[in-house]
């Protein structure tokens, strides 16, 4: 089986082309993969989210120049009270939207 790092690694690279991918430094995109992954969310789950529109509002969320943001940036705004549209900012930890997410990408 393969571990969480490894898994982690091959899900940022079957998604450098997202479209949020170079808003975020170096290396972050992996641990935001990574971060995700030990949230719960399976690979499939991991790879809906960083195609998502969540990765762009966790940016907009944080006060970085493009290509700075990091993985903590994603946690913040997946934690916090509200993102910038007005829903539950941790929404996207909920079965249901990350379930929608995966929808939306078949």
């Amino acid at each position: 089986m393969t571990n969480r790092r490894e898994l982690a690694k091959k899900i940022a690279l079957m998604t450098e082309d997202a479209y949020s991918h170079d808003r975020y430094a170096f290396g972050a995109w992996e641990a935001c993969a990574f971060m995700l992954l030990g949230r719960g969310h399976t690979a499939e789950g991991v790879e809906a989210i960083l195609r998502s529109k969540h990765m762009r509002w966790a940016g907009d969320a944080c006060s970085k120049k493009y290509g700075h943001v990091t993985s903590a940036d994603l946690r913040r705004y997946l934690d916090g009270p509200t993102s910038l549209h007005g829903k539950a900012a941790g929404r996207v930890d909920n079965e249901d939207e990350v379930e929608g997410l995966i929808a939306g990408t078949v």
